[in-house]
């Protein structure tokens, strides 16, 4: 009896030690532990701001002004915004219109106010918007030239140079003599302001103007003295 009861220790204590090892081989494999938690779930998408860049700007009447939104927001947010002029989806004729890009264009005359808003509007989110206020002036066109002054031999070049100011549209056309563009007999005149001499003398000097493309009534002018050409003037009789 005691021989059969010490062989049944032995073999459950010999059973004991295998299912150790298989809970010890089972774990080693992960088959033993619990399953890792699942990952959080990502943010739900949210706007939290809109802004814009300038938030401000002074133009003139038909003048532009690029405007840039930011959009911030968390998770996997739309940044897309809609464009408004004085509450005006793309504005109008009266205080200016812009492009689905954010370039603003003046209106031709100054609105009263003379100040507009100018607001980019999430699409996700049409509670946030970012605002900047446009003030319009009205023109005043001057212009001057540069030099004033000069002298050129025959056939040769000059360069003139035109500022104009108070305008969006700062183009002018150039004359001379007021031939615009000029004519052989007293010089040409390309559009970028660079004078030739004719070939031969003219009877008195010339006069170049550019004027104002925005206000034809502005105009600045400089004086041109043709001269003979370096080897001076040849005058042959025949027979």
């Amino acid at each position: 009896m005691a021989i059969q009861c010490s062989r049944l220790f032995r073999t459950s204590s010999l059973l004991l030690a295998l299912i150790a090892v298989a809970i010890v081989a089972l774990s080693s494999c992960g088959g033993g532990g619990s399953p890792p938690p699942p990952p959080p779930p990502p943010p739900s998408p949210t706007i939290t701001s809109v802004t814009i860049s300038p938030n401000s700007a002074n133009l003139f009447v038909k003048g532009t002004q690029q405007f840039t939104a930011s959009v911030q927001g968390t998770g996997n947010f739309n940044s897309a915004v809609t464009w408004f002029v004085n509450d005006v989806q793309g504005g109008n004729g009266t205080a200016g219109t812009i492009s689905t890009g954010g370039l603003y264009t003046a209106p031709a005359t100054v609105p009263n106010p003379t100040s507009v808003t100018v607001k980019a509007q999430s699409v996700q989110d049409s509670s946030k918007a970012g605002p900047a206020t446009v003030t319009i002036n009205p023109e005043k066109v001057q212009i001057n030239i540069s030099p004033t002054s000069g002298s050129v031999q025959l056939g040769s070049p000059f360069q003139f140079s035109a500022t104009v100011t108070g305008t969006a549209n700062t183009s002018v056309f150039w004359s001379v003599n007021n031939f615009v563009g000029g004519q052989s007999s007293v010089g040409l005149i390309d559009q970028n302001g660079l004078y030739t001499a004719p070939a031969n003398l003219p009877a008195n000097t010339v006069i170049i103007s550019a004027t104002s493309y925005e206000d034809t009534t502005k105009t600045a002018a400089a004086t041109v003295t043709i001269l003979a050409t370096a080897g001076g003037i040849t005058v042959t009789v025949s027979p």
